[in-house]
């Protein structure tokens, strides 16, 4: 199998071509500051993480203070409106230095989703701001997990609790 560069792959592509695929600056930007978080902050702590297995709370705050819970949700609802590719991309530089702390956010976009996609506007609206702001978070759960391997969303109903805390029971 031979590899080849990027830059072999451009030959012939118009500007007008690789202007679809570029990245805005503002992503490159934020994309930047990420990997800097994740090199300083939490690479240092990816191995006690693995080994002690316990939830990295003090990842979801750091995640939280830097808006970077936000990246799923559009930017009236308090989050920072960057789209799927900034979520993905974020996740990337995240999972560089810590595989389980990327989790937080993949977690964070598809346990929102529900509430995204079919909340009423009112309610859905509401629940949006606390989770982009860190204080709720989504619950995903697996269902028999002894008897099917993949994960799949579980019939919920959210209550609002005291904050920070979000509490999901099965109905």
């Amino acid at each position: 199998m031979i590899l080849r560069s990027p830059a072999d792959y451009s030959v012939g592509m118009t500007d007008t071509a690789s202007d679809a695929y570029s990245i805005p600056q503002e992503s490159i930007d934020l994309r930047d500051m990420i990997r800097q978080i994740s090199e300083e902050q939490i690479a240092p702590r990816a191995h006690d993480i693995d080994a002690s297995a316990e939830y990295p709370w003090d990842i979801r705050k750091l995640l939280g203070e830097n808006d970077i819970l936000g990246l799923p949700f559009d930017s009236e609802y308090g989050g920072t409106g960057t789209g799927a590719l900034m979520l993905n991309i974020a996740i990337e530089q995240i999972a560089m230095s810590c595989a389980s702390s990327s989790l937080i956010l993949m977690v964070q976009d598809l346990g929102t989703l529900p509430i995204r996609l079919f909340g009423r506007s009112a309610s859905s609206a509401a629940m949006s701001r606390r989770l982009a702001s860190c204080l709720a978070a989504p619950a995903v759960r697996s269902h028999r997990p002894s008897r099917s391997p993949s994960l799949r969303l579980a019939p919920t109903r959210a209550r609002c609790a005291r904050p920070p805390s979000l509490t999901a029971t099965s109905g």
